[in-house]
């Protein structure tokens, strides 16, 4: 059984709730890939959509979109608060809207 969320313009994100932590980015490019993020509890993109990032109960994570490269990793706790979270690496100086899984 799979849920769908809208999480930003142009991008949507399908999570399964039989495989949890697994879902899969779609952007108005076909783009077949998958990401497995163990423990995801939120995912937002920059205002660019150049880049995903994702918190995790293990981290943050930062992707570049289109090659799914991760460029960051950080293991410290930080959960979203009021719909946005603190961006790390290449947009470590941005609060990122983030859309949270339950």
């Amino acid at each position: 059984m799979h849920t769908k969320g809208t999480v930003a313009r142009f991008w949507t994100v399908h999570f399964s709730t039989s495989r949890p932590g697994r879902c899969r980015v779609l952007s108005d490019k076909p783009v077949p890939h998958y990401l497995n993020i163990g423990g995801l509890v939120a995912i937002g993109f920059d205002r660019t959509g150049e880049y995903m990032l994702t918190i995790s109960q293990s981290g943050r994570g930062v992707y570049r979109i289109g090659t799914w490269e991760r460029l960051a990793r950080d293991i410290e706790l930080v959960y979203a608060a009021a719909g946005s979270a603190a961006g790390i690496g290449p947009i470590a100086d941005l609060q990122i809207p983030v859309s949270e899984i339950n």
